[in-house]
């Protein structure tokens, strides 16, 4: 890579070097064919091959370490989580605030709020073979703050709005459009809270958890 970026005009910016780093991994990785490998790229090698998951989910389980959190004046959520997260480079296995039944029943027993990541839980719900809205009407009566991000597979996460499969503007079923001044929201009620899709143009600008009575253009 040290001596491809040596080849490129000099970035003038982070934004140029991403560029090239991307231009990079592109070639290295979808078109270049790799020897070692048969002639095969690195990314058709690796779609190939057969990943090891887990045979079944695993039953969540509580810790038995109880702690006292002062939390006056704060608001602690618990975020949802994906079945093999970043952490170790995706070799770690969760079961914890995946399954959205086990979450939203966490929530409940405890009095406790949650951070609804769309990524996460779109994750959870394809390794689970459930729909993911199934999982958002679930936990969306918990949820205090969202994490909108697009995602894909089981392990894909962190993708930018539109390039996964979840597709927030249609995960939900039937959304009630509003006009608001320079764009749009798609909302949709359950539970007393309404979910909120917010679109400029042709592109998801945010997402959002109402209470009952709040406006949906904000």
């Amino acid at each position: 890579m040290k001596k491809w970026l040596a080849k490129q005009p000099r970035a003038r910016s982070l934004l140029e070097l991403q560029a090239q780093l991307d231009a990079f991994r592109e070639h290295y990785n979808s078109r270049r064919p790799h020897r070692a490998l048969r002639r095969q790229t690195p990314a058709a090698a690796y779609a190939a091959r057969p990943k090891a998951t887990p045979t079944g989910t695993v039953p969540s389980h509580e810790r038995v370490r109880r702690d006292r959190i002062d939390d006056s004046g704060v608001r602690l959520c618990a975020q949802t989580l994906p079945p093999f997260p970043w952490y170790l480079g995706g070799q770690l296995f969760c079961n914890l605030f995946v399954g959205a039944a086990d979450t939203a029943a966490w929530a409940e027993r405890y009095g406790r709020r949650l951070c609804l990541d769309v990524s996460h839980s779109k994750l959870a719900a394809n390794f689970q073979g459930r729909q993911f809205s199934e999982a958002v009407e679930l936990l969306a009566p918990h949820a205090d703050h969202l994490h909108l991000v697009d995602a894909v597979g089981i392990d894909g996460e962190g993708v930018q709005v539109g390039d996964g499969v979840a597709d927030v503007t249609a995960t939900y079923g039937p959304m009630t459009r509003t006009d608001c001044e320079g764009y749009y929201a798609l909302s949709r009620r359950s539970g007393g809270v309404t979910s909120a899709v917010y679109v400029v143009g042709a592109e998801v600008w945010g997402f959002g958890l109402l209470a009952r009575g709040s406006p949906v253009c904000r």
